[in-house]
């Protein structure tokens, strides 16, 4: 009974990475120091999984790391400073230091409703 339960899991884990191995159109369109920005189109720009997993990898084996995500649409910028249009239609950014423990993940709750106040930018 255990060797099922862990064969359904596994299973459950593949199929859903497997969702994510599917072609994204995700491009970096620039970087400023630990700075990193993306754009990504519908239907990923709509799947909150999606992003926090971009962010968050793309933080990996960084010591300090910010990342942030647009949707195509919009635009995305390839430097700081950020224009208040580019800032409003920010879907999420991910701030990380190491050496503070800092990991904050932040949504454009305009655009994710369910998003809980505190997480939202």
């Amino acid at each position: 009974m255990r060797l099922i339960a862990v064969s359904m899991a596994a299973t459950a884990y593949f199929l859903s990475a497997a969702a994510y191995a599917e072609k994204t159109d995700l491009s970096m369109t620039g970087q400023q120091g630990d700075y990193y920005f993306f754009a990504v189109s519908k239907p990923w720009a709509q799947k909150k999984d999606y992003i926090e997993q971009v962010v968050k990898g793309v933080c990996v084996g960084k010591t300090f790391c910010f990342a942030h995500i647009w949707d195509k649409k919009d635009g995305a910028p390839n430097s700081m400073p950020l224009t208040d249009k580019q800032s409003a239609d920010m879907l999420a950014m991910y701030r990380m230091n190491k050496n503070t423990g800092l990991s904050e993940l932040y949504f454009n709750c305009k655009k994710f409703k369910e998003t809980p106040k505190t997480q939202c930018l």
